[in-house]
């Protein structure tokens, strides 16, 4: 996760103010209860309202203090977060776009859609509770510990018992929830691949009547998602009864302790209510704790998705290549527009089985070539190597007398119109859309490309 907070590098100082304004309003937080016994046993106690007036104005102004430091770093942890996601999902668009059809077909459509949403929310989320609450929790657990120590040494003991308790709950919790998590983010991978199908391909399923296979499939893997997402839940779940009983606990053995020491005088009643306040403090702490722990885990995992996105090197890079060779400066006229296979083969992956083998034939320029077949025989993958979707196996394709693999990726695909199988609209006008082609086109000249396409 770490790799990926160099996308926040422009909000480094709400990431260093956040956390620092959540410090003071936790310092505030500790004192608090300190107020609180000595308002108990030097005010109610002794019966000068003098100290009660003054013990509660203070514990007031350091309340709105609190408050003002938490709303300070909610506001810098929203900013960090949220433009965090932001700059993220945009490198993560910038090298989808990167991806030869190779890449693209290696990830899939739909894991790529739930890296992108589901899995940056996420990263979003742990950025925010890194800066809110990562000191602040570990620093009042702490912080409550030492706090009990300077009351009486003898609470502070039972407070070192019941940590260690809270800690073997946490480790057994977040030892069996990680591996579930990252089931879940699988499966959630599955549904939307479902999804996915399920609408391209309305058609073909009501054609064939499988709209009730199609909701019984759907149905199956919805119940795996829930089945995995509630095991993990009640297994999370367990973690606040359990923190509250040994909160419950150690309040009950703080009273027993308590109570002898304020008979012989040893302690006062402020103090034992501090001391319970602390224990308090401590243990809703840890369960806060315990919850960035998950919440991190899921985060880890979503991190590691995003990072294969972003560390994946295209096979066909489409960055900025160098200028044309001399050659294809050069190029004769008689070359411009001739295309030649070379005794192409090519496959999707290499694990895959040869699509094309030995294709060897030219076409000269101004002619026009049909290449008919069974569905599967490698037109579409033949036609797909001219604009270089795809590198070939062995052989060469050329355009323009020069091997595609020297074209720059812009200079080609400039040079080459392809017209899809499946017609796609963006998002836009049909204007918009026609001016994919050339930006500038007027008015006439959309009007002449939607007659020549017969649209």
């Amino acid at each position: 996760m770490f790799k990926l907070l160099v996308y926040a590098k422009k909000y480094r100082k709400q990431i260093i103010l956040g956390p620092f304004f959540k410090f003071l309003e936790a310092v505030f937080e500790l004192i608090l209860p300190l107020l609180m016994a000595q308002l108990v046993d030097s005010g109610i106690r002794q019966n000068n309202s003098k100290i009660v007036w003054q013990m509660t104005g203070w514990m007031i102004l350091m309340s709105l203090v609190g408050l003002l430091c938490a709303v300070i770093c909610q506001y810098y942890a929203s900013v960090a977060s949220q433009n965090f996601g932001t700059e993220l999902r945009n490198q993560v668009l910038k090298k989808i776009n990167s991806f030869s059809h190779t890449e693209l077909n290696l990830f899939g459509t739909d894991t790529l859609i739930t890296r992108m949403t589901s899995d940056i929310n996420q990263l979003q989320l742990a950025l925010a509770m890194l800066i809110r609450l990562v000191v602040r929790a570990p620093f009042l657990s702490i912080g409550a510990v030492i706090m009990a120590f300077t009351i009486d040494w003898q609470a502070g003991i039972i407070f070192l018992i019941t940590l260690p308790l809270f800690c073997l709950i946490l480790f057994f919790i977040i030892k069996t929830t990680v591996p579930l998590y990252q089931k879940v983010q699988q499966k959630l991978d599955v549904i939307n691949e479902l999804v996915s199908q399920n609408l391209s391909g309305v058609r073909v399923i009501r054609a064939f009547s499988q709209r009730k296979t199609e909701i019984k499939r759907f149905s199956k893997r919805t119940d795996d998602l829930s089945d995995v997402y509630v095991r993990v839940t009640n297994i999370s779940a367990l973690l606040t009864p359990a923190t509250t009983f040994i909160m419950n606990i150690g309040i009950l053995v703080l009273f027993y302790v308590g109570g002898f020491k304020v008979n012989v005088g040893h302690l006062q009643q402020g103090q034992i209510l501090a001391l319970v306040n602390y224990m308090n403090q401590m243990l809703l702490a840890l369960i806060v704790v315990s919850n960035l722990v998950i919440i991190f885990t899921r985060a880890a995992a979503s991190a590691n998705r995003v990072n294969e996105v972003l560390e994946t090197t295209p096979s066909i890079p489409t960055s900025t290549q160098e200028v044309m060779t001399a050659s294809v400066n050069t190029a004769t006229a008689t070359q411009k527009g001739a295309i030649a296979f070379q005794h192409v083969s090519f496959r999707f992956a290499p694990q895959f089985g040869l699509v094309l083998k030995d294709i060897d034939f030219k076409v000269a320029p101004s002619t026009t070539l049909g290449i008919i077949g069974p569905t599967g025989s490698g037109k579409s993958a033949l036609s797909q190597l001219i604009p270089r979707f795809y590198d070939v196996a062995a052989g060469s394709v050329l355009v323009d007398g020069i091997d595609v693999r020297n074209w720059p990726l812009t200079n080609l695909r400039a040079e080459i119109t392809m017209v899809p199988q499946t017609a796609v609209l963006f998002t836009g006008t049909i204007k918009e859309n026609l001016q994919w082609g050339k930006k500038n086109a007027t008015d006439k000249e959309c009007w002449d490309a939607l007659e020549l396409a017969q649209a």
